[in-house]
């Protein structure tokens, strides 16, 4: 079900630290992303719009993109398990193409 790929396993935690904010690897820590931003002296700012709500939905990404691929299997399985008129036109919505969509811009196939 799952793609293999070569992001760092979740979960991932967000934090904010002097300077900047960072995305990290919930086990050990490994930093996944870090966030700054400066300013008009050159130096990071400590606190810009909108570091903590990106910060969370960057940390999500990891059980955003399972969460899509067991629905993805969900749909494509149902459909062969209960047949064309129970799943089958789940596969026609936009919903699904936005699901199979970003899961492959997640695992480099977009």
């Amino acid at each position: 079900m799952a793609h293999q790929t070569k992001h760092t396993p979740g979960p991932w935690n967000h934090s904010a630290l002097a300077p900047g904010y960072i995305v990290a690897d919930a086990d050990d820590y490994e930093t996944v992303c870090a966030m700054a931003e400066y300013n008009e002296q050159g130096g990071i700012e400590t606190k810009f719009k909108n570091a903590e709500v990106n910060g969370r939905l960057i940390a999500a990404a990891p059980d955003l993109l399972e969460a899509c691929q067991a629905i993805k299997w969900l749909i494509e399985n149902g459909k062969n398990l209960f047949g064309e008129r129970a799943f089958g036109w789940l596969m026609e919505q936009p919903t699904f193409g936005k699901i199979e969509a970003a899961i492959a811009k997640a695992v480099g196939h977009d």
